[in-house]
């Protein structure tokens, strides 16, 4: 007899003994209170469907989720890393029993595929204790590690993840779309990611206390709303924003979690390439330019005949120019380059480059009658602007305008020129030909900035090509990056966390999602410190070397 019938026999009076086995009356109830259980349970599976916390069903989710304008398509990044999981933890159980290598290589795939950190093989993480110095049982540990991960990947786990990414997208709307911390939580639950609150609060106590003598470039901010431990950090030009975050289900409490970190850079920099400019000897032209601020210039000189000897690229503006004592054959590219080398067709050729910065004089309209720029530099006197006096040109390496100097030198960094926003005035030089004493030039060489005329100069032809770029912060742009274990999911899991973002993207904005990648880059990559290193400088960092491609046979 069930126990609603038995709590209906209990009503009635007491001398019917109704409760008294084997009676007929408690047959009947039983029976007629079946439908009841039946009914009641019914009943309470609908008032769960109603509530996004008691849900028992993807269905139900699913639905309940409409009701926000949620579809299948925001869990997709769920469901796709699911049947990953599946699939690898299908090829572990397969392994299990198996070579010890093929075993070993499957655990690893599903560890890296969950983000659990140490040397491989991994195993051991999940193997029963060991004593008397045994080794440990590797087939039991792959046989626990596969039933871990049976259980984190079953239907209840599975609605279980649903219902936390339909909670927490609701939250984050309620709290606000189109903001960079709106953008970065919105990322972190598309891959079942949270703030790792304690990581980030030790970073910063670490980074606080090594300020003054690490000089860390980053600033961090608390939001009221989110709690010191889930504060973000920010760099100081504010346009890197990252914090260090963990998985939302973790596979073993125990197991070392990797170290990671989810980003998002404003204005994403990018090489901005000017139009090809065709220069002679002498040659002056503008650059109209929008952006955020001063940027290096990387100037690239193509050799035109035997024509182009001596070039130089000069910043008229700032009265800063970069130089090669040596001709650059037909064809061949040097381009003097942002971080102070110099390149002839790859090579370094940085010996033979110097550049200079002070006066320089090569606008003729004043001379012409025309009004003259007011970024024109003048000799000194009472009222005179001191960005724009004149003074004597200091280069690098010192003395490299001097007659005597002899190229090529130790290798010393250039400094080269920037870009302003607007208009930048520009000029190109070669070196034509000139008078001088046998076996010396005269001093100072004409014709290349250094003064205003030279011998045999007039009607020189085209010189060379020259092309001008610069790392520009590109605008309504934002690049969120994420960390690179996600692109084992498949390789459209950008393009999944791109759609994800959509609803939490500000109007206008372009929104591209990457892979963290650490491999350094030249001209981008930049040394980390060994300890205490913040989510930004995680991402930025990029210290491990590009292994060299193998030889060609």
């Amino acid at each position: 007899m069930s126990g609603r019938a038995q709590q209906v026999l209990l009503r009635f009076p007491a001398h019917l003994d109704a409760v008294r086995p084997g009676k007929q009356l408690g047959q009947v109830v039983d029976a007629l209170v079946e439908d009841l259980d039946r009914l009641a349970a019914d009943l309470a599976a609908v008032r769960r469907a109603h509530r996004l916390a008691h849900a028992d069903t993807l269905t139900d989710l699913l639905l309940l989720a409409g009701l926000h304008g949620l579809t299948r398509a925001d869990l997709d990044i769920l469901f796709t890393g699911v049947a990953r999981k599946r699939a690898l933890l299908a090829a572990l159980i397969a392994a299990v029993g198996g070579p010890a290598n093929t075993r070993d290589a499957a655990a690893n795939a599903l560890l890296d595929l969950w983000g659990i950190d140490g040397t491989n093989p991994r195993l051991p993480l999940f193997a029963p204790p060991v004593q008397g110095g045994n080794p440990p049982d590797l087939a039991a540990a792959a046989k626990a590690l596969a039933a871990a991960a049976g259980a984190s990947l079953g239907y209840r786990a599975t609605v279980a993840a649903a219902r936390a990414r339909v909670a927490r997208i609701c939250q984050i709307h309620a709290e606000g779309n189109g903001t960079v911390r709106a953008l970065l939580l919105a990322t972190a639950n598309a891959l079942d990611l949270e703030i790792d609150a304690a990581k980030n609060a030790a970073t910063r106590a670490a980074l606080v206390a090594a300020e003054e003598t690490a000089g860390f470039d980053f600033r961090i901010d608390a939001d009221a709303d989110l709690g010191a431990g889930d504060a973000l950090f920010h760099s100081r030009d504010l346009f890197w924003h990252a914090t260090f975050v963990r998985d939302r289900w973790p596979l073993l409490p125990t197991a070392p979690p990797a170290v990671e970190a989810l980003g998002l850079e404003e204005n994403p920099r990018r090489r901005e390439r000017y139009q090809n400019e065709e220069c002679a000897d002498g040659q002056l032209f503008t650059v109209i330019r929008r952006g955020f601020g001063r940027e290096l210039l990387q100037a690239e000189v193509l050799g035109i005949a035997n024509r182009t000897v001596g070039p130089m690229v000069v910043n008229r503006d700032e009265g800063h120019g970069v130089g090669y004592a040596a001709a650059v054959p037909a064809g061949k590219s040097l381009v003097f380059r942002e971080d102070g080398r110099a390149l002839l067709d790859g090579s370094d050729v940085t010996s033979f480059a110097y550049s200079w910065q002070g006066a320089c004089f090569a606008e003729t309209a004043a001379a012409n009658g025309q009004p003259s720029d007011p970024h024109d530099f003048v000799f000194a006197g009472p009222g005179v602007d001191p960005r724009r006096r004149a003074v004597f040109a200091v280069t690098a390496p010192a003395g490299a305008l001097d007659r005597e100097f002899i190229f090529p030198h130790d290798g010393q960094d250039i400094t080269v020129p920037g870009i302003g926003i607007g208009v930048t005035r520009l000029a190109f030089f070669v070196q034509v030909a000139h008078l001088g004493a046998p076996g010396k030039p005269v001093a100072p060489r004409p014709r290349i900035a250094f003064a205003d005329g030279s011998v045999f100069a007039g009607g020189t032809p085209k010189a060379a090509d020259l092309h001008l770029s610069w790392m520009e912060h590109e605008a309504y742009a934002v690049r969120i990056v994420i960390p690179a274990r996600f692109g084992l999911f498949d390789s459209g899991i950008t393009d999944r966390v791109v759609a994800a973002l959509a609803r939490f993207r500000p109007a206008g904005i372009d929104l591209r999602v990457e892979l963290a990648d650490d491999h350094w880059k030249l001209g981008e990559g930049t040394v980390t410190e060994a300890v205490a290193v913040d989510p930004i400088s995680l991402l930025q960092g990029g210290t491990v070397l590009t292994p060299p491609p193998p030889p060609t046979p």
